[in-house]
């Protein structure tokens, strides 16, 4: 398939500048000043290309959602006759966990409208019962930690590759998790994070059969990777790859709306699906929103056709072209493992990552976060050529290379130091500190940022200076010390 060439100006809309007056007009009314709602219209006044979630991009006119702009307050409705339960799905709504089953090759699918978060606290809740502890990577997202919480499981922490010439950790070494299973009597499962949150794919064959081989479920948060699908030149999902459970985000890189996802049951070796949905349950509202829902079953069907996949090939290459473009003004970080071209992190020897940032929203674009030394530019399947052509001429306003200039190496974080499991300082007696008065003390807390939301101290550790310095939290909640009242 061939890139073409698009309009140097993309428009994030099919009337943009008819839109921007009207946001401008919106946003001005007395009563809305200093309101969430004139900062949204605010911001997509500012935004030219979007290299941020949702996948979708703010593009209301994607083949996969055709009506949801225009009958989202329609379609806002409760369990009424035929529109199904969540809860206990039998009509409608078993029916679209089934296409999604089939879409990705799995046993069943069970929905999250609380995103990948929800699937990840829903999936470890139900292995829970099968040990005391939960193998946890440091790059696990603030919900692993909640999970912990609820189910009082203890971190059993162990370290994937680290990156020094960016600052953030990679894929996960087969035999750093051999290492970590010695002891496995008291392990629930494992967790794992492929693609990681620049990109990194891990060899999930190989680190299933590490797991399964010491007797305990493989949990993979793929929420990065959804559109890993079959016939679009995309890495293998861990969905096909061995794992047991999969949770994804189809916000993230597709074009459903923001908080949808799903956790996938590809084997019931260690847990059935009537677990996972009974722990969705214990984590769920009770009124599942159907415009969410209708969003969902709107990006699926369109991904199981063969336009939709066609999508999803095209803005690959859409990056191998970005890639190509922009490697004599930046440096293009390339995973040690598999790669997955929706993810391209850059970073530059002459500017930190924040002024990187700051360059490229002067210009109108948006990256996805500020990550160590780089900036995370995130495609998704409503990223256009226009969108590439656009940030390839503003990256081009940049100075050439220099070979003889190097990124600067970031050092790995201290292992964490966990004195209590994450429940018991949660739930024990606690008071709210200025950050720079915890260090030394136990947390009772979670200092996650978010974007990517990797925690940086969670409760019960030992406070470190560099946790509250990574944080930027001015406050923190830690334990009563012996003898306080």
């Amino acid at each position: 398939m061939r890139v073409e060439n698009q309009s140097q100006t993309p428009e994030r809309h099919c009337d943009h500048k008819g839109r921007q007056a009207h946001l401008l007009q919106y946003s001005q009314q007395a009563n809305l000043r200093g309101t969430l709602t004139a900062s949204l219209c605010d911001h997509n006044q500012r935004e030219i290309v979007s290299l941020h979630m949702p996948g979708h991009k703010g593009r209301t006119s994607l083949p996969g959602m055709p009506s949801i702009a225009g009958f989202a307050s329609e379609f806002d409705l409760t369990e009424l006759d035929g529109l199904d339960d969540l809860s206990y799905p039998e009509g409608v709504l078993k029916t679209l966990e089934e296409r999604i089953a089939r879409l990705y090759d799995v046993k069943t699918s069970i929905v999250s409208l609380s995103g990948g978060s929800g699937g990840l606290l829903a999936a470890i809740t139900a292995v829970a019962k099968r040990g005391s502890e939960l193998l946890v990577p440091r790059n696990a997202h603030r919900s692993v930690i909640n999970a912990l919480v609820l189910t009082g499981l203890k971190p059993r922490w162990y370290e994937p590759s680290w990156n020094e010439q960016f600052g953030f950790w990679e894929a996960v070494d087969a035999k750093v998790l051999e290492d970590a299973l010695v002891d496995d009597e008291s392990v629930a499962g494992v967790l794992v994070v492929s693609p990681t949150y620049v990109g990194t794919t891990s060899d999930i064959k190989t680190l299933a059969a590490v797991a399964h081989r010491h007797g305990v479920p493989l949990i993979v948060d793929e929420a990065q990777g959804a559109h890993f699908l079959p016939g679009t030149l995309m890495p293998s999902s861990a969905c096909s790859s061995g794992a047991d459970l999969v949770v994804h985000s189809f916000h993230k890189t597709l074009g459903a709306l923001t908080q949808t996802g799903a956790v996938h049951v590809v084997s019931d070796r260690f847990v059935s699906a009537g677990d996972v949905r009974a722990a969705m349950r214990l984590i769920s509202t009770s009124s599942p929103n159907y415009v969410l829902l209708s969003s969902i079953e709107q990006t699926i069907i369109w991904h199981s056709s063969e336009e939709g996949l066609k999508k999803l090939a095209f803005v690959a290459q859409l990056s191998e072209k970005l890639q190509r473009e922009i490697a004599d003004r930046v440096v293009v970080f390339s995973p040690q493992n598999g790669a997955d071209p929706f993810h391209v992190m850059i970073g530059s020897p002459s500017m930190s990552g924040q002024e990187l940032d700051v360059f490229l929203r002067a210009r109108g674009i948006f990256c996805e976060a500020v990550l160590g030394a780089g900036c995370l530019l995130l495609l998704g399947t409503g990223t256009e050529a226009g969108d590439i052509d656009f940030l390839v001429s503003a990256l081009a306003e940049l100075p050439k290379n220099d070979d003889n200039k190097v990124m600067s190496s970031k050092a790995k974080p201290k292992p964490l130091e966990q004195s209590l499991s994450p429940r018991e300082a949660f739930f024990a007696p606690s008071e709210l500190v200025a950050a720079i008065d915890a260090v030394g003390r136990i947390s009772a807390d979670i200092l996650a940022p978010c974007p990517p939301g990797m925690p940086v101290c969670v409760p019960g550790v030992r406070v470190s200076a560099d946790n509250c310095n990574l944080a930027g939290n001015k406050y923190l909640r830690v334990l009563l010390e012996q003898g306080d009242t």
